[in-house]
């Protein structure tokens, strides 16, 4: 059996005594991909349309590799509804115990955040009726620095503003990935690639 089973199905297991989070199979799963000829990997836009058509609220999907004797599980949590990658995980395993030991940990704190998923999420414009109160983002710039992008915005001080999220997709239309948050106009994204195109929202608290 390889790791990444291994972790699927302690991670099931866990999630399942936790029973606040219903579980679509995986033969129901892998069978609606294959009919439909879609293909499971890790690139969050087809994970996006996976999601779609299999009618659920939220996948959770990645990739696991094994480095100096070590498993490495990077996962990620799908928003299927608002196409948002909710956080990403990055967990070490030194073999099969220390999985078992981990996974109800995870599953706890992966259910935190389907429960405060708002928390994670850009946030939804208002209504027309409140437009006189709308706060704007303005001047968002992105400038190379190095292997830094950073980001740079301004807004209206006077304004009640507890804060910013940030959030990236590598397609304008998304889907968008939480990143971070700051109190101040201005943050660094370290985590880029070469050769690759961000775009960036940032949500207001």
């Amino acid at each position: 059996m390889g790791h990444n089973v291994e972790i699927l199905y302690a991670l099931i297991s866990a999630l399942e005594k936790e029973k606040s989070i219903n579980l679509m199979s995986r033969r129901e799963m892998e069978g609606t991909l294959h009919r439909l000829g879609l293909v499971q990997n890790d690139n969050p836009e087809m994970v996006l349309k996976a999601g779609k058509a299999l009618g659920v609220n939220f996948i959770l999907f990645g990739q696991v590799t094994k480095k100096s004797g070590q498993i490495i599980a990077q996962v990620k949590l799908m928003d299927v509804e608002n196409a948002t990658v909710l956080n990403t995980w990055d967990q070490i395993f030194s073999g099969r115990e220390d999985i078992l030991h981990k996974s109800s940990s995870f599953a706890m704190e992966l259910r935190g955040t389907i429960e405060k998923r708002e928390l994670y999420l850009p946030p939804s414009p208002p209504p027309k009726a409140q437009t006189q109160i709308e706060i704007h983002i303005k001047n968002l710039r992105a400038k190379s620095k190095g292997k830094t992008i950073v980001l740079s915005w301004k807004c209206d001080p006077s304004q009640p503003i507890a804060g910013f999220n940030v959030y990236r997709a590598e397609n304008r239309e998304g889907p968008y990935r939480f990143l971070g948050k700051t109190n101040k106009n201005i943050y660094n994204d370290a985590n880029i690639k070469k050769r690759k195109y961000y775009y960036y929202h940032i949500g207001i608290i």
